[in-house]
């Protein structure tokens, strides 16, 4: 019996050991990095670009969400895109531009059914293509099924153009100089890494001894975080011109404070370094990058439908 409780106890052990070993821990090279150059410093001592995507909301991979999703809805994230939706007036500004003129009542009754064609094909997905992969959203579910299949990042945006109403620039390259990512970083363009099949996110640079550094997020090891209710910022204003003693700002002041709902990670200087973001000395052969920038909202994928509604004889 002995024997058996110690095998026991030898098993459980080992799992233990094996489920530890599982747990993401964080890279002790990079930590020295950011406790030096990045964590609590002044922005000047940041190095150009930190505070441009300190606010990036990162999406852990999980839920059976998978890697390339993920990083590329965080992507898409970082473009701050909003509306996303192909919508009647979307339709009939993109209509009248090519035609040249205003839309007699027969047009924009087709319009008006290839509009009901557009979501009956794609249903909830239009009304938000992008970001959270919680278990309480499902929204990048939807952003899965808009991209599966999808041959590489410019026809994955193609089909996000087509569903959602949104179309950007995509660049991607290899091999490419140490300016090429600073030139993104500064401009609040997020990156999208691959190699060997893995996908992370460029959030960052840095130098050190005179040599470039990538700060690099993998999604896949960013644990959720605690935090409290998100107000927009109207929101803010109402409730903070409220009275002190007013019960609804006391609520509000409540809320602000709680910690006990789970989100994504966002990036922050003045927080430590958690297990998931490395900072890595550039390599230039390492990765392969994609820039996804400049979004925008657009109904162009729709013009050889629209084209069939209304002549294409116009300025279009």
């Amino acid at each position: 019996m002995r024997i058996a409780m110690e095998v026991m106890l030898g098993i459980v052990a080992f799992c233990w050991l094996l489920m530890a070993a599982d747990e993401p821990t964080v890279d002790e090279a990079s930590r020295r990095i950011w406790d030096a150059e990045i964590y609590n410093k002044p922005a000047g001592l940041i190095l150009d670009n930190w505070e441009l995507v300190e606010g990036l909301m990162l999406c852990k991979e999980g839920n059976g969400i998978d890697n390339q999703l993920a990083a590329f809805s965080t992507v898409m994230r970082g473009g701050l895109i909003d509306d996303c939706v192909i919508t009647e007036r979307k339709l009939t500004v993109l209509a009248q531009e090519i035609k040249g003129a205003g839309l007699t009542a027969d047009e924009k009754e087709a319009l008006r059914g290839l509009l009901q064609r557009i979501v009956k094909g794609y249903g909830d997905r239009a009304m938000a293509p992008f970001a959270d992969a919680t278990p309480f959203r499902g929204v990048t579910r939807g952003l899965g099924m808009t991209i599966k299949g999808a041959k590489g990042m410019v026809d994955a945006v193609q089909r996000v153009h087509r569903v959602h109403g949104w179309t950007a620039t995509v660049e991607d390259g290899t091999d490419l100089p140490f300016e090429r990512y600073k030139e993104a970083i500064d401009k609040g363009i997020p990156i999208l890494l691959e190699r060997d099949g893995r996908y992370t996110v460029g959030v960052g640079y840095v130098t050190v001894e005179g040599k470039g550094h990538l700060i690099v997020a993998d999604l896949g090891k960013i644990a959720f975080e605690k935090e409290g209710v998100a107000y927009l910022p109207s929101a803010h204003e109402y409730f903070q011109s409220l009275p002190p003693d007013d019960p609804a700002r006391k609520m509000y002041e409540h809320n602000k404070s709680r910690r006990d709902l789970v989100g994504d990670y966002v990036v922050g200087s003045g927080k430590p370094l958690p297990p998931g973001i490395t900072i890595e000395e550039f390599d230039r052969g390492r990765y392969k990058a994609t820039f996804v920038h400049g979004w925008r909202e657009s109904a162009e994928a729709w013009r050889p439908e629209v084209e069939k509604i209304v002549g294409a004889k116009g300025r279009g």
